[in-house]
């Protein structure tokens, strides 16, 4: 089982239509304990963690873009 990652996936796929199969593969080194991650793709029916987070990260920056104006 994987989990959804459209940023830092570190498993890919291939099809083998040959023989019926989706062949999987991490496409780095995997450290001991670390989420296996694939892209489930763009039509996703639940909203996208990455997306949140880069949402917030860029939110973030705004506010301190804002903050960094005023005067003390």
């Amino acid at each position: 089982m994987f989990n959804h990652s459209a940023l830092h996936q570190n498993v890919g796929w291939e099809r083998d239509v040959a023989n019926k199969l989706i062949v999987y593969k991490t496409l780095r080194e995997v450290e001991k304990g670390e989420e296996l991650c694939i892209s489930y793709g763009s039509r996703l029916w639940f909203v996208d963690a990455d997306v949140k987070a880069e949402e917030e990260e860029e939110d973030e920056k705004d506010v301190m873009a804002v903050l960094g104006g005023i005067e003390v």
